[in-house]
């Protein structure tokens, strides 16, 4: 569980650091982006549950690394999409349920 907080911390500030590079955000930008984050992560565990690879993979910069459940595996986007493509081909990939989700600015 805390690897994959981990991996959506480092998701998470790539989005804020891309939207807010040198510059103070305003409140009202705060929400904006906070509902922005979640929407992104939302769908992004949705293409998982529904085997869309894809839209999955798009979502992800060429620079990606994917933090698995063990500390060893960190997956650049290429070897994630090999490792996975076989689960979602079976059109049954993996379903996280989102229990709680704290997004800070």
């Amino acid at each position: 569980m805390l690897i994959k907080k981990s991996f959506f911390s480092i998701l998470l500030l790539s989005i804020l650091l891309s939207a807010c590079t040198n510059k103070e955000v305003p409140k009202e930008s705060i929400a904006s982006i906070t509902q922005t984050a979640d929407s992104i992560i939302t769908k992004w565990h949705l293409d998982a549950s529904e085997a869309n690879f894809e839209s999955y993979f798009s979502a992800l910069d060429s620079s990606s690394v994917f933090i698995g459940t063990d500390a060893l595996e960190n997956w650049d986007k290429q070897a994630f999409k090999a490792f996975a493509k076989p689960h979602f081909d079976k059109s049954k990939a993996w379903d996280f349920k989102t229990l709680d989700r704290n997004i800070y600015v």
